[in-house]
C-alpha cells in the first residue's frame, strides 16, 4: 500500500491550516493596531490644535480682558478704541458713551469660556465673559473678536455690551 498520496494531502492539510492560522494572526494584528493608531493620530491631532487655539486665544482674551477693565473703570475712549474699525464707523465714540450711561456698572468680570469661530469667512474669537453688575444681576456676554493689522478688535455689533 502507497502511502505517499495520503501523505501528500496530509502535507497539504497542515499547510493550508498554518496558513489560514497566519492569515487570523495578521487580520488580529491590524484589528488591534489599527483602531489603536487612529486613537493615537486623533489624540495628537486634538493636542497640536488644542493648544494652537489656547496660543490663539490667549490674545483674543487679553482684548477682551483689556475691553472689560476699561469699561469697569469708565475709561471709555480706551475701550472704544479696542473696538474694530467697521464697530467704530457705525458708532461714534458719543453714541458708545451714551450706551454704556444706561446701561448698569459692570463692578467684576470673569472669563467662562473662549473659543474660534468663523464669521463671513474670517476667523475670529468668541470670548464669553460673566460680568457682575452694580445692580447685583450677573449677565453672561459674548464678545466676538477679529484680528484688525495685527491686534484683536472687539466687533460686537449690539452695544452697549
Amino acid at each position: 500500500m502507497d502511502t505517499s498520496p495520503h501523505r501528500a494531502a496530509a502535507f497539504r492539510a497542515v499547510e493550508r491550516a498554518r496558513i489560514r492560522t497566519r492569515i487570523l494572526w495578521i487580520v488580529a494584528i491590524v484589528a488591534g493596531v489599527l483602531p489603536l493608531l487612529c486613537w493615537a493620530g486623533g489624540y495628537g491631532y486634538q493636542v497640536v490644535t488644542g493648544e494652537r487655539d489656547r496660543t490663539v486665544l490667549r490674545g483674543a482674551r487679553d482684548a477682551t480682558e483689556r475691553f472689560v477693565r476699561d469699561l469697569e473703570l469708565d475709561d471709555h475712549p480706551a475701550a472704544y478704541g479696542l473696538l474694530c474699525a467697521g464697530t467704530r464707523d457705525e458708532l461714534t465714540l458719543d453714541q458708545f458713551e451714551s450706551g454704556l450711561r444706561g446701561q448698569p456698572h459692570i463692578r467684576a468680570h470673569r472669563n467662562v469660556h473662549a473659543f474660534l469661530r468663523a464669521v463671513d469667512e474670517h476667523a475670529g474669537a468668541a470670548i464669553v465673559e460673566e460680568l457682575t453688575l452694580d445692580n447685583g444681576s450677573v449677565d453672561t456676554h459674548t464678545f466676538t473678536l477679529f484680528k484688525e493689522n495685527g491686534a484683536w478688535r472687539v466687533c460686537n455689533r449690539s452695544w452697549p455690551y
